[in-house]
């Protein structure tokens, strides 16, 4: 048997190589006519062969056939549609001292039932939401809370579950801990929403997500920094996003979008890279597809309306079936990482996928693929440059520029990121569960 991993050997076609050779069965090697193919991972990093029906092994831990290198373009001229996948990437280890410690802190048996909660802001703390709508400010370790707010956003009675789409009530909070928004996710009917004035308790605004297929995404929320102002984005339909200012809802993008400026688009979660100046979008498009999108924040803001529809720092970095709701974080204010290795939600493998957003490849205005490795999972988080993500074993930390796993914190699967008290926190069985970033 030849071993895909690693291979530099000359291409069987004779070509000259611009990329790795791609590891291909002897029946795709031969072909006249293109074959339906499974891809076949290695265990070692992301390294993958492609296979046909007749040579795929019928289980994950089957063996693989004999395969012999191809350059890329004649491997996918012998291969068509992508039928499954058999094996599993495998991480590359790296090991750095970490300190496993996670805090356990219970909440005031008084506050009863915790809906959601967020980032407390500058001042530090948690915020809560309870089950009958009151927003709190806790620190962990206090018996005491300090009640700020309360919204009248409700689920539905008669919410549905879509599959993996639980339907839920969101908390979102600005940085500075002074507007907090709360929001229907994945509702199958109109998506609704308040922003809140913690400092007087007042509602400063009442949010429609728009009513079609409101199931499929999270409520599109974010709130944003701009030239000293709190301002947050927002999505008013399915396919629109606008940007309000949260002490009274003065409208920042007005704009009339006629037919040719309309998106065949839903706006999905949104994601603000951690210099304020640009977007992701984790939205989606007919026929079904993942089709994360990004943007610059500031010339939205400051110089076109359309940004955000066809403006020309719009990026489309690429095109997944089935897939969008994934994990997705800025590593910083030029690289983005995107959960998940395939092209189809079918066939999907831990990883993630690390994007330059500055750089180009090709003429459809797609951002470079940076790197590509196995193994993290769950929701992401990032801090100083690294990826953080909630496998489910626990904790993992890796290096995003090679791919290694530096850490691993066992049984530990934040939700939240506490960005000024530098830790990572989940709500368990009515505690936080806290670990500080090392």
């Amino acid at each position: 048997m030849n071993d895909p991993r690693g291979t530099t050997a000359a291409p069987a076609c004779g070509h000259h190589l611009t990329s790795a050779p791609v590891p291909v069965c002897e029946h795709l090697l031969t072909t006249t006519e293109p074959l339906y193919q499974y891809v076949h991972f290695t265990g070692d990093g992301t390294g993958q062969a492609r296979v046909c029906q007749d040579c795929v092994p019928p289980t994950d831990v089957g063996p693989m056939v004999r395969v012999t290198p191809l350059c890329a373009p004649c491997a996918d001229a012998a291969t068509r549609g992508l039928l499954g996948t058999r094996g599993h990437p495998g991480p590359v280890e790296r090991p750095r001292p970490t300190d496993p410690t996670v805090v356990r802190s219970p909440l005031p048996t008084a506050l009863g039932p915790v809906t959601d909660l967020a980032p407390g802001g500058a001042a530090g703390g948690w915020l809560l939401l309870l089950t009958d709508g009151t927003l709190v400010r806790w620190h962990p370790g206090d018996e005491h809370w300090q009640e700020l707010a309360r919204t009248t956003v409700a689920l539905p009675p008669d919410a549905r579950t879509w599959g993996d789409m639980v339907p839920a009530l969101r908390l979102h909070a600005g940085a500075d801990g002074r507007y907090a928004a709360v929001v229907q996710d994945h509702v199958d009917e109109e998506s609704l929403g308040q922003v809140l004035d913690l400092t007087t308790g007042a509602v400063t605004m009442s949010l429609s997500g728009g009513t079609y297929r409101t199931y499929t995404v999270p409520f599109s929320l974010a709130f944003t920094e701009h030239q000293g102002r709190t301002l947050l984005v927002h999505r008013t339909d399915w396919n629109r996003l606008d940007v309000s200012d949260p002490a009274d809802g003065t409208l920042l993008t007005d704009r009339e979008l006629d037919e040719d400026r309309s998106l065949d688009y839903f706006h999905g979660a949104l994601h603000v890279s951690p210099d304020g100046r640009r977007i992701a979008d984790d939205g989606w498009i007919w026929q079904p597809v993942g089709a994360p999108s990004l943007w610059s924040l500031h010339h939205w803001l400051t110089e076109n309306p359309y940004e955000s529809e066809d403006g020309p720092s719009r990026r489309d970095p690429l095109q997944p079936d089935y897939l969008w709701n994934r994990p997705m974080v800025w590593l910083d204010g030029e690289r983005l990482a995107l959960g998940g290795l395939g092209d189809d939600s079918a066939w999907l493998r831990p990883g993630a996928l690390v994007l330059h957003v500055d750089d180009l490849a090709g003429a459809l205005n797609t951002p470079l693929r940076l790197t590509a490795f196995a193994g993290p999972d769950g929701p992401f988080f990032a801090v100083d440059g690294l990826l953080y993500a909630a496998t489910p074993e626990g904790l993992t930390v890796w290096d995003p520029t090679d791919g290694a796993r530096l850490a691993t914190v066992p049984g530990f699967h934040p939700t939240h990121h506490h960005r000024p008290a530098g830790e990572l926190a989940s709500l368990v069985d009515g505690a936080l569960h806290r670990w500080t970033i090392n």
